[in-house]
């Protein structure tokens, strides 16, 4: 386990806003304690997928932990690149797992046994280039991106954080297009520019491990920058954590709507 002084100084060195920093640390514990819950019935399960679909519910959250502990340790000691690789990963986690969630509520709620069974099996037990096919991260990543996009919107409707922000930089941009920002700040902004980094391009191999004497402001400044990418990888798991949240009693819920041997009405 990361030690708390680690997690507290990467964070001070990239977020000076005391809110921020207080939500990110929130963010890891909640995950944590998801990783670390006895799973516990009210009923025998035998006969149905629950506990393997409860087990790799909970592995999300385990693996989630295990990474963002790593970008911790990798930024303390100033390793920006597999930080910012392991910031990826996090984020296609994460995508995964409320995939994962929201498609076996989704199969509840509709007493679909056999659709739960057979989607429960191409994420437990899906490899490429065979039967079961696994699930595309892509397709974690399109579900994610719309997890997030309603959630700006909503953000943004709700405080207008976003577009006050847009129109403050619009008018220090003497007419210039700019991006707005919340699309700056968006999943798919921060999962694309870590993909980037993640390649032996120029970026990630001249500008962040250049000659020392190229070393100068701009090469720092883009470390900063993909120190904070990283980062901003673990906001992302509020996502993960809401559907986490969701199907804490998906047993119960499987067992109203679909039955188990146990009763002798599955």
């Amino acid at each position: 386990m990361v030690e708390e002084v680690t997690r507290r100084a990467v964070i001070e060195q990239i977020y000076g806003n005391a809110l921020a920093k207080a939500r990110y640390i929130q963010i890891e514990d909640d995950l944590r304690k998801f990783a670390s819950e006895d799973m516990v019935f009210a009923f025998d399960p035998s006969g149905t997928q629950l506990f393997s679909l409860m087990e790799l519910r909970q592995s999300y959250a385990r693996r989630g932990v295990h990474l963002l502990e790593s970008i911790y340790l990798l930024l303390e000691a100033d390793e920006i690149i597999p930080a910012a690789i392991i910031g990826r990963s996090l984020i296609e986690t994460i995508a995964m797992g409320s995939l994962f969630l929201s498609e076996m509520a989704d199969c509840v709620r509709a007493a679909n046994r056999e659709r739960l069974e057979q989607r429960l099996t191409r994420f437990f037990a899906g490899v490429a280039g065979r039967d079961p096919k696994p699930i595309h991260v892509m397709d974690a990543i399109r579900h994610l991106h719309k997890l997030d996009a309603e959630y700006v919107a909503h953000l943004d409707r709700k405080f207008g954080i976003f577009s006050g922000l847009d129109k403050i930089r619009q008018s220090r941009a003497n007419g210039e297009p700019i991006e707005s920002h919340a699309d700056l700040l968006s999943m798919v902004a921060v999962y694309d520019r870590l993909s980037e980094i993640a390649h032996p391009n120029g970026t990630g191999v001249q500008y962040l491990y250049p000659d020392p004497r190229n070393e100068d402001a701009k090469v720092k400044g883009i470390r900063q920058y993909y120190k904070r990418l990283a980062v901003s990888a673990t906001w992302q798991c509020k996502h993960l954590l809401e559907a986490l949240e969701e199907t804490r009693n998906l047993p119960g819920q499987y067992r109203s709507n679909i039955g188990v041997p146990s009763d002798g009405n599955s």
